[in-house]
């Protein structure tokens, strides 16, 4: 009668008692390793993954600068319009003074009527104009590559809209001088400019300008001739 073999105990496990039962020694499984988290350092010269809305934020894209430059450009067009409307009702001076509407009172009164509300409203639309120019430069600025020529035409825009808040403010305390109101709708019409500038260089690239035709006009303008009479 051979001698019982002894069982030798793995690696990373007890050896088993003499009071353990044999089936439980023989049919029972070593003890396994946890969940361990992955703490792999990342790729040297690889940038961590950002949020996805922090991305966004950061860095937008074409589409977002066009929208921004297209916004900048509709609202230069609706302070033009209101600025018109502002001409032709006469309300001019709806608002007496600036940067106030009344010495005592920074908005419009009842007392204004209709004048005063056109006036102050034209004027509220300034600072909505320049959140909507504020939005082009950021975004300009803030696209990947970046482009300096849009960022100088937002700029352009902004100190436009500055010049032109100050010219006005100044056409109200001359009491509306001919030569300043002309001036007024001169910067307006600049601004317009910019802004139609910008918009339609969001939508071409920064490369070398390509002809329409892929050939040039020489190798088929050359060859052509006028067809000959009977």
């Amino acid at each position: 009668m051979t001698a019982p073999r002894a069982i030798v105990p793995q690696h990373g496990t007890r050896a088993p008692s003499a009071r353990t039962h044999p089936r439980e020694r023989v049919h029972k499984r070593p003890p396994t390793m946890g969940y361990v988290p992955n703490v792999t350092p990342p790729t040297p010269g690889r940038p961590c993954a950002t949020p996805r809305l922090h991305r966004r934020t950061l860095d937008p894209g074409p589409r977002t600068v066009r929208r921004a430059a297209l916004a900048a450009l509709v609202m230069a067009v609706v302070i033009v319009v209101t600025g018109g409307a502002v001409r032709l009702t006469g309300s001019g001076l709806g608002c007496p003074t600036w940067p106030k509407c009344t010495d005592d009172s920074l908005t419009n009164t009842s007392e204004m009527g209709m004048h005063g509300v056109i006036e102050f409203g034209n004027r509220l639309l300034t600072y909505v104009l320049c959140a909507a120019v504020g939005w082009a430069i950021v975004a300009a600025r803030s696209e990947k590559p970046y482009r300096r020529g849009l960022t100088r035409l937002g700029w352009a825009q902004f100190w436009v809209v500055m010049g032109n808040a100050i010219l006005g403010g100044i056409v109200v305390l001359v009491g509306l001088n001919p030569y300043t109101v002309a001036a007024h709708f001169l910067l307006s019409s600049a601004l317009i400019a910019v802004a139609t500038v910008m918009w339609q260089r969001t939508r071409e690239g920064d490369g070398e300008p390509r002809p329409w035709s892929a050939r040039p006009c020489g190798s088929w303008c050359g060859s052509w001739s006028p067809p000959r009479s009977c």
